[in-house]
């Protein structure tokens, strides 16, 4: 007769590491769409920045109309998607101020298939420059 019962505890260490195995999971999707969340903002940040430079540039030299908001919408649409962003507004203002808001949706594994929770995906970035 043997002194240990290796079939009882086999079952508890299997149980114990799947156990281990699911939250393990669930945690590491939770942090990659907070992780894509956190680099979607910083680098939206960073686009409209960019963007807002080149068109107060543009205006600065008369390459674009500050009064008309289809060119300069035109005019920054290349830089957007290509950070597969979505222009909301442009527009300067009377101080010769050029103001654009951008926005992107972050790519996340959960977020954005949870209906009521999907907004915290989209990230909207404000930008401004101003035209010399």
């Amino acid at each position: 007769m043997s002194m240990y019962k290796c079939s009882d505890e086999r079952g508890v260490v299997l149980d114990w590491f799947l156990k281990l195995a699911v939250v393990g999971g669930m945690l590491a999707v939770v942090l990659f769409d907070f992780g894509s969340i956190a680099v979607n903002t910083v680098g939206l940040e960073s686009t409209v920045d960019e963007i807002a430079h080149s068109l107060s540039v543009s205006v600065a030299d008369d390459t674009l109309n500050a009064v008309d908001n289809a060119a300069l919408m035109e005019a920054a649409r290349p830089t957007a998607r290509q950070a597969r962003a979505r222009i909301v507004k442009v527009s300067v203002d009377i101080e010769g101020r050029v103001h654009i808001r951008i926005r992107r949706r972050a790519d996340t594994l959960l977020l954005a298939r949870i209906g009521p929770l999907s907004h915290w995906g989209v990230a909207t970035a404000d930008g401004s420059a101003l035209t010399q």
